[in-house]
């Protein structure tokens, strides 16, 4: 029986947390393609210094946000940096599931996940 490339046989992921696909490209748990779409699975930190992205945690994108938790403003400065980021409008980038939580769910409209990669996190 045959298994996915870059993944162990016991079907985990290897150390890192991303996996490869077989053209050897990474494999992102927080990254997925939909078929207008890309869905972003994020863990927000809301109150820090400063708005940056910080890694991956676990199956989600860590994203410090400079925004308090306070009337959805955190949730407001999540969509206008992700938009930012991303370059494209503000309407595009939709909050999906998380409204009050660290974990969200994000989806970005008219973009491929490769490209949202590459703009998320940089080679």
């Amino acid at each position: 029986m045959s298994h996915p490339p870059g993944r162990p046989k016991d079907g985990s992921l290897p150390l890192g947390g991303t996996a490869r696909s077989a053209k050897g490209a990474p494999i992102y748990a927080w990254l997925r393609q939909g078929p207008q779409h890309v869905m972003l699975t994020l863990h927000i930190q809301p109150g820090a210094k400063k708005t940056e992205l910080a890694g991956e945690y676990g199956d989600a994108l860590k994203i410090r946000l400079a925004a308090p938790p306070v009337d959805g403003k955190a949730n407001a400065c999540l969509l206008d940096f992700l938009a930012e980021r991303l370059g494209v409008a503000k309407r595009q980038v939709v909050l999906v599931s998380g409204e009050s939580a660290r974990a969200k769910r994000v989806r970005v409209e008219g973009m491929d996940a490769e490209s949202v990669r590459r703009k998320l996190i940089p080679a």
